[in-house]
């Protein structure tokens, strides 16, 4: 059979001379065989033997033909060539590999409730015994088997950003046989990318608060925009026109700000503006959008005005003023920052 060792004795080759003494006696040898050195054959026996049992393999050769040779040895010998056929005996083995075809990806928005057929398994084997093929691995949960067909359905909604790869280990065991697993090949079900909607949109290089000081007539950036997406379409950003959108503009992904009129914290010390981003191949305007708000940080300014309450417009000449008499108070019109010092001045101010 195919599985025996080196040794083991397959037959013996006979042949007769009717000569006698020497030339009667007859050596044994064997011709070129396909695959080479298969056989042996004792000289004087014989008798034929396996010599390197790596060629004997039902699957590739059924049967191999084994020219013998018998010669005398006479002065000059004469010999004598048959072709012996040996017809080799298939055995039960493990199967060697796994293979899978008709392999098909799952795209990521694929309804998970179905499940799909995603490979073909073929075993390669002797076809004698039996084959079980069971799963295991980190995703075998997500995979099933119906005949040779391997089958996958999710049990979370997919997500190629999240979870590119399912991996299962399938396996081939012949009970019959010693290790099990005989084989186990990894299968990896690729999940193919779907353009999405964006989901949001992220600020950086963010430049707030900005001082109420500067000329902002021409405009300054004031943050960079990105879109949080899956990277797939294209994605456009824009400015609803609600809010202080008149005091922002886009320039690529850059948001810039500008006011015609000086910046004045008292007054106006915060600007908002909804960023806007929308992919046009997929329905509904816009797909994400975020407000935006740009802080007015005060600056110390000097104040603007001095105002008098509770004064005493005149003063009777019959009175006698008291000495630190209150004739006013004085307030500084100001933005509350800094340290104002009050003086007095005028051709009375030693009053």
């Amino acid at each position: 059979n195919e599985n025996s060792p080196n040794g083991t004795e397959e037959g013996t080759i006979l042949a007769t001379d009717p000569d006698r003494g020497i030339n009667g006696e007859i050596r044994y040898s064997l011709g070129t065989t396909n695959p080479a050195g298969v056989f042996a054959i004792d000289p004087i026996t014989g008798v034929v033997t396996v010599s390197n049992n790596s060629g004997l393999d039902f699957e590739s050769r059924s049967s191999i033909v084994v020219p013998a040779i018998a010669t005398d040895r006479g002065s000059p010998p004469n010999s004598t060539t048959r072709s012996v056929t040996v017809q080799m005996r298939d055995v039960n083995e493990a199967p060697t590999n796994i293979t899978f075809s008709n392999v098909v990806s799952v795209p990521e928005n694929a309804n998970n409730a179905n499940t799909v057929t995603v490979a073909t398994i073929s075993v390669v084997d002797d076809l004698l015994g039996t084959n079980a093929i069971t799963l295991s691995g980190p995703d075998a949960a997500s995979f099933s088997l119906v005949n040779q067909l391997l089958r996958f359905r999710s049990l979370t909604t997919l997500d190629f950003e999240t979870k590119p790869t399912f991996t299962v280990v399938v396996s081939a065991d012949d009970a019959t046989l010693g290790s099990s697993p005989d084989v186990s090949t990894t299968f990896t079900l690729q999940i193919t990318d779907i353009n999405e909607r964006p989901t949001a949109i992220e600020f950086s290089n963010v430049v707030s608060p900005v001082p109420e000081s500067p000329d902002v007539r021409i405009a300054v950036r004031v943050a960079n925009l990105r879109a949080i997406d899956d990277a797939i379409g294209n994605n456009v950003f824009s400015l609803a026109t609600s809010l202080d959108a008149a005091n922002f503009s886009l320039v690529g992904t850059e948001l810039r700000f500008r006011s015609t009129t000086p910046l004045d914290f008292e007054t106006k010390n915060l600007y908002r503006v909804v960023v806007q981003v929308d992919d046009a191949s997929i329905s509904g305007f816009p797909d994400a959008s975020t407000t935006f708000s740009l802080a007015i940080s005060d600056v110390n300014e000097p104040p603007r005005e001095v105002r008098l309450s509770n004064t005493v417009p005149f003063i009777q000449e019959t009175n006698v003023a008291s000495p630190g008499q209150v004739v006013a108070t004085i307030a500084g019109i100001d933005d509350a920052l800094g340290s104002n010092q009050l003086s007095l001045g005028g051709a009375d101010a030693s009053a």
